[in-house]
């Protein structure tokens, strides 16, 4: 039961590497498999040379729920370090936790207790942005591209398997060649999806992001409107909630 309250205090929203991806510069009309899709889609963020420039990722963000309005702040560090809190107009308490990596995290509320890995991946999905650039990293066993109308855009759909190993679709616009939408399985209800729709492309310190972010999940929908996309912030600070963390 006290896990079901941090799932509750999470606003949102549950609320490998191959060969291929050494070689740059491909386009969609280029592509053959998943692989392919998924190298022009970080390319269309930024090139490499520029990506592996990345320390750390800063971002705020205006939020909508049916509950009301929110705030989310997310620091992040290429080591999968990240911090991540949230703050109300329609409850006292803020929801802050760290989390160290792809499984273990702690809230900040009590720190001696590590995080269920529902909760740590449902933290992390708030990182968007690290997403679009760690899509190999944090999906598997992807299927052979098909194509699909979504949002009515045409799009290549590729099936996958997330980091708890549940089912993950990934649409990637045709057009521009970047993800579009992203469909995975909420961990705390496995027969509901969760759809992250990524929009309001704007660069940003030579990336090419999303300003925009908008969530269905059960029939209600999270908006997400980034005030601050900050790469290599000097503001990035690591917080240690925990002794020997």
């Amino acid at each position: 039961m006290k896990y079901m309250v941090i799932y509750l205090r999470v606003v949102l929203i549950m609320s490998a590497l191959t060969g291929c991806y050494g070689k740059e510069k491909k386009t969609h009309d280029q592509v053959a498999g998943a692989e392919d899709i998924i190298l022009v889609s970080m390319n269309a963020v930024a090139p490499a040379a520029e990506r592996d420039k990345i320390k750390n990722i800063v971002s705020v963000a205006n939020c909508i729920s049916p509950q009301g309005s929110y705030s989310t702040m997310v620091h992040t560090a290429m080591d999968g370090y990240m911090y991540f809190r949230q703050e109300y107009n329609y409850k006292p308490e803020p929801f802050e936790a760290v989390i160290i990596n792809d499984t273990t995290g702690y809230a900040t509320d009590n720190p001696e207790n590590v995080l269920p890995k529902e909760a740590v991946y449902t933290i992390r999905s708030h990182a968007f942005h690290n997403i679009l650039l760690e899509l190999p990293q944090r999906f598997h066993s992807f299927s052979m591209p098909d194509t699909v109308q979504k949002n009515k855009q045409s799009c290549y759909r590729i099936k996958a398997t997330d980091e708890l190993n549940n089912s993950a679709s990934l649409f990637f616009d045709r057009a521009s060649g970047r993800l579009s939408v992203l469909d995975i399985v909420n961990p705390g209800n496995r027969q509901e999806t969760i759809s992250i729709r990524f929009s309001d492309w704007k660069n940003t310190d030579q990336f090419i992001l999303p300003h925009h972010i908008y969530i269905e999940q059960g029939g209600k929908m999270y908006v997400f409107d980034f005030s601050v996309i900050d790469i290599n912030s000097p503001a990035f600070k690591k917080r240690i909630i925990r002794q020997g963390q």
